[in-house]
This record gives structure tokens, C-alpha cells and sequence, in this order.
């Protein structure tokens, strides 16, 4: 959360910042707006939770950092390096994930929208199935009445890692273009399971480029 110490960087997390913050700094953004955001790009408001692949993390991130946002971000010892540069974005931190602590850091990610800061997830992570949304986003949505907005992202030139999500590293100078889907506003409990299904492929759809 917001007052969190910050953490640690080791010599791979301290690597990855300065190297981010090299590349990022001659990023150039192009963003296709299909949510009707109409506070400009990022918005500042209203609260919003925002969603989009793991191999996204590095331009996503970026791209939405001037929100001081919260991240849901993995307990892992590769979660600890994420949330270490994270917090150096001006990011805060809810810890957890579908496998370590998902119920803690779904009640973290609602107490944030809550208190008036939008969150950041990526519902494939961390370790995928690729491309498959869980559907934790969904129960958060429905709990505080945010809304969804999937973001997808295109970025040329790039490189891609052999790594199970294909992880993407824009390369300097690189442009980036980023389309927000409409967003996914869920009402109550839904009726039946089928509901929560069909908004999760939405979100899905969305994020896909």
C-alpha cells in the first residue's frame, strides 16, 4: 500500500530499473481510445482498474506510472524484483497471486479503489496459462463498481524473450501503441457463472493486439 517501506534492489532489479528508465525515457505513446476516457491518456480519473498481459509489464507499466497507481504484484522472488522497480515508478504494492495469497491481495487491490487509486493487473500472470484471464478482476470490479478497461499494446521495434508469456521489450526510440477497449462495468453478484465467463473473454479481447 501507499506507506510501504521501500524495497531493495538487487543487482538484477537495479540493472532492469536503469536499463527501463534508459529505454523509456525515448518511448513515444500513441493511444487509440475506445473506453471514452475523456481526461486525456493516462486518465486521472475516475478510478479505474486496468488490465493487460504479463508480457506487457515493462511498456504497461511504464505507460501508466504518472497515475501512481496500485500493482497486484507476485509473491516471487521475481515479484519481490518487479515490485522493488515498481515502487520507484511511484507505484504501491498489493502482494499476491492466484496461487500465493490471491484472497489478501484481492481485498488489497478493493481497499485501494476504495480509497480513490485505480490498480494495474496482469490477469495472466504469473505463470500464464499465456493470453487466459483469471477471474479475479472481475470478483474486484464487481465489489467496488470500477470499471475494467483492457489495455493491448503494439510496440515497434521490439524484442521478444523465449519465455512463457513471450515477454516484450520495446527497444530505445521505439513507438508504442496502445488501445483501451471499452471498458467492462459489472453490476452485482452475477446470477449464474456463464455472466463472470462472458466479461472475462471481453476483457480478454481487449487485451489482445
Amino acid at each position: 500500500m501507499p506507506d510501504d517501506p521501500l524495497l531493495p534492489l538487487d543487482r538484477a532489479s537495479r540493472a532492469a530499473w536503469l536499463l527501463a528508465g534508459a529505454f523509456g525515457a525515448t518511448w513515444g505513446y500513441r493511444v487509440r481510445d475506445r473506453a471514452g476516457a475523456r481526461a486525456g491518456w493516462p486518465p486521472d480519473a475516475p478510478v479505474t482498474l486496468f488490465a493487460f498481459w504479463h508480457e506487457n509489464l515493462l511498456p504497461g507499466f511504464h505507460f501508466l506510472r504518472a497515475l501512481r497507481p496500485t500493482a497486484l504484484v507476485s509473491p516471487s522472488h521475481d515479484g519481490q524484483r518487479l515490485a522493488a522497480i515498481l515502487q520507484r515508478w511511484g507505484y504501491s504494492l498489493a502482494r499476491g497471486s492466484s496461487t500465493r495469497h490471491g484472497q489478501s491481495a484481492v481485498l488489497e487491490c478493493v481497499q485501494a479503489l476504495q480509497n480513490g487509486r485505480s490498480v494495474v493487473i496482469t490477469p495472466d500472470g504469473p505463470m500464464g496459462p499465456r493470453r487466459k484471464a483469471k477471474h479475479g478482476m472481475i470478483q474486484i470490479a464487481r465489489t467496488t463498481s470500477a470499471p475494467v478497461i483492457p489495455l493491448a499494446f503494439r510496440c515497434s521495434p521490439c524484442i521478444r524473450l523465449l519465455s512463457w508469456d513471450r515477454f516484450v521489450i520495446p527497444l530505445p526510440f521505439a513507438r508504442i501503441t496502445v488501445t483501451a477497449a471499452p471498458a467492462i462495468r459489472p453490476g452485482g453478484a452475477p446470477s449464474q457463472g456463464e455472466d463472470t465467463g462472458a466479461l472475462v473473454a471481453q476483457a480478454e479481447q481487449g487485451m489482445n493486439p
